[in-house]
């Protein structure tokens, strides 16, 4: 049970002007600053994929040709 001293010893941060505390903006800039860095880091990344087109082709094939029975059986269950 809460204590009058735990209410009180708690100050609130002021709000800001838009309704968002300061906790919920980090965060929020935090995920949108890791989602920036790994754009940045894939597009980096994406230079070599020229020199490996025919590894990225024959992978995507092998996973295509592996996944279709059960890619047919989800749309046959998704159709009805």
């Amino acid at each position: 049970m809460a204590e009058a001293s735990d209410t009180v010893s708690r100050a609130r941060q002021p709000a800001a002007a838009d309704g968002v505390d300061r906790p919920q903006r980090a965060r929020l800039l935090q995920i949108i600053g890791e989602c920036v860095a790994l754009f940045v880091a894939t597009v980096w990344h994406c230079r070599s994929a020229a020199r490996h087109l025919a590894k990225i082709v024959a992978q995507l094939t092998l996973i295509g040709t592996e996944t279709l029975g059960i890619a047919a059986l989800v749309s046959l269950f998704v159709a009805w």
